[in-house]
């Protein structure tokens, strides 16, 4: 391990680790409720709605959840499909149309009546290892009644990192001033899996993390596998930090664009480095 590169490591984290930070991430969101079953929704849904631009990514939620009058739980808890049908009529973002988002959502609503909260789902369905999270076959992302026709949970037959579900993990097992820890005594920090998106898959190639180019559930676990050299306990603290980097526009993917001298993991970075010299 790189002490020097932990070092770093940490004190970005810790830079990152304020409730201002938030305010350009999905996870704001779950931070406007208080109540743990709302929080617990809210994340769930915002963590599936983490895909696009940030900036459309917050507009579409703040949509959703103005719908929902702000009461993610009790709408779900007590709406019927009629009522879904007819509030989510007209709506799309990307590839997700009003079809897609009242299955998803009647399924959501159905899981809760008869669950009560998800983590009595992922309780039965996740199936933890002594190093990590794996989702089956037959496991959240599969359940019957949650993903049924929408598009907006991954198949991990066709080796997806699951960044999405994994994000949701994140937010409620880890806990700190950006995610909630909802969930730290049902599943362990070290178990959990980095969400891999566009931004960790390219940073981390960048630092040595990682020598795969594709972005797949293999490379996710070999990220967060070399992230356990440096903090065994709580591997994916780094993601909400890392990931910022990259969507902050600092480690741009052409590194002509990249602003390195504002970069403190410059020293370390295979391609910041190489730009040093020129």
């Amino acid at each position: 391990m790189n002490k020097e590169f932990k070092v770093v490591l940490d004190k970005l984290y810790n830079e990152m680790n304020s409730i201002e930070k938030v305010k350009n991430d999905p996870v704001s969101f779950p931070h406007k409720f208080k109540d743990e079953k709302d929080i617990e929704v809210s994340a769930f849904i915002s963590a599936c709605f983490a895909f696009g631009s940030v900036k459309k990514i917050l507009e579409t939620l703040d949509k959703i959840f103005k719908t929902m009058n702000f009461e993610p739980y009790h709408y779900l808890k007590n709406i019927d499909k009629k009522g879904i049908k007819e509030d989510f009529r007209g709506f799309v973002y990307r590839f997700v149309d009003e079809n897609s988002i009242i299955e998803f959502l009647n399924s959501l609503s159905s899981v809760l009546k008869r669950k009560g909260r998800l983590i009595d789902l992922a309780e039965k369905n996740i199936i933890q290892t002594a190093e990590n999270i794996f989702l089956e076959i037959n496991s959240f992302a599969d359940y019957p009644d949650l993903i049924k026709k929408s598009n907006l949970l991954p198949d991990i037959r066709k080796k997806s990192p699951c960044k999405r579900l994994n994000l949701f993990f994140r937010w409620m097992v880890r806990k700190d001033n950006v995610d909630f820890g909802l969930w730290r005594d049902k599943i362990k920090p070290s178990q959990l899996i980095i969400p891999l998106d566009t931004h960790i898959l390219r940073i981390s190639k960048r630092l040595g993390l990682t020598d795969r180019r594709d972005s797949s559930l293999k490379t996710a676990l070999d990220i967060s596998n070399s992230l356990k050299k440096f903090n065994p306990q709580d591997p994916i603290r780094y993601d909400f930090s890392l990931c910022h980097t990259g969507i902050q526009g600092i480690c741009n993917a052409d590194v002509s664009k990249a602003k390195c001298n504002l970069c403190s993991l410059q020293p370390f970075c295979i391609e910041g480095k190489m730009k040093e010299k020129i």
